[in-house]
């Protein structure tokens, strides 16, 4: 099953279970974020993500697709209200040059959390220490499996427990192939 993780997100769910720096392992999400019957708890709820998100919180990630060039995502909270975030996003390659135009957003804080809602039945969700180069994270890692033309697919995503929000790590995985990655580089606030 692990062969089909790649090295670094292979090396990030291996680390021994003596890390936690606790007695026991942390526990799962809670039940009260489920958001529908069927479906896996997700990593926060919508008043967390809000709790987090605040004017000024800033996400940079470094995404990397099967066939094109690297590039940076950066992701940055406005003023929202009580239901809905305010967003801009923005792309860029790794010089820096702007790769379109910024796109602005609204979308109620529930949709962000609907982000992490999967299906049960096709998802594991274990808890593990994720080491960064400057900092560890311990995480929700959930793990979603499915088909696409025949082939198995795999979504690895890794949620930190203390940052509610995108996910820190994400692959996207059709057969033995990665075709998808994005990793948080850095994320700040006011």
């Amino acid at each position: 099953m692990h062969r089909h993780l790649s090295p670094l997100l292979l090396s990030l769910l291996l680390l021994p279970s003596c890390q936690w720096g606790g007695a026991g392992k942390p526990p799962p999400p809670p039940d009260t974020n489920r958001m529908a019957e069927g479906m896996a708890p997700t990593p926060y709820s919508a008043e967390q993500i809000r709790g987090f998100c605040d004017d000024g919180r800033q996400y940079r990630f470094l995404i990397e697709n099967r066939g094109q060039p690297k590039q940076y995502q950066i992701t940055r909270f406005g003023k929202g209200d009580e239901e809905h975030a305010a967003m801009e996003t923005r792309a860029t390659d790794t010089t820096g040059k702007a790769l379109g135009e910024p796109q602005q957003a609204q979308p109620p804080w529930a949709a962000l959390q609907a982000h992490a809602s999967f299906p049960e039945k096709d998802c594991e969700i274990i808890t593990n220490l994720i080491q960064g180069p400057a900092t560890s994270h311990v995480c929700w890692v959930y793990r979603i499996r499915g088909e696409l033309d025949g082939q198995p697919t795999e979504t690895v995503l890794c949620f930190a427990k203390n940052m509610p929000g995108p996910p820190i790590l994400m692959e996207k995985w059709v057969g033995k192939e990665v075709v998808s990655r994005m990793k948080l580089l850095e994320t700040t606030s006011r």
